[in-house]
């Protein structure tokens, strides 16, 4: 598999992980003895859980979560770049900076 093979991979995996996904923000959101997963906009108990990280999570686990999932869309981008780069750079195969690594973390290869 090329880079660029690998790095496509990436993209079509995190593009449809991304349209499968709820949209965002989220937002942890503490809930007497619960840690829970909402949308940003929801500021009440009533909010819909779309995560309850409580049971087996800590804290750290939540705000990762909301974390990576506000990053998808400049992973998205690095990716792109990065073939960009590849595509219009002479020998640019082995020079690629972060985007072969995030896609090859991103496709479990790395």
């Amino acid at each position: 598999m090329s880079t660029v093979d690998e790095i496509e991979a990436a993209i079509a995996k995190l593009t449809v992980l991304k349209m499968a996904s709820r949209t965002g923000p989220l937002s942890v959101y503490h809930m007497d003895w619960r840690l829970i997963i909402v949308s940003a906009d929801s500021h009440d108990g009533d909010a819909p859980i779309l995560f309850d990280v409580s049971r087996t999570g800590t804290p750290a686990d939540g705000e990762l979560i909301v974390t990576l999932h506000r990053t998808i869309d400049a992973q998205l981008a690095i990716l792109e770049a990065g073939i960009d780069f590849i595509r219009h750079t002479p020998g640019a195969q082995s020079h690629t900076g972060g985007a072969v690594d995030l896609a090859r973390a991103i496709n479990g290869t790395a």
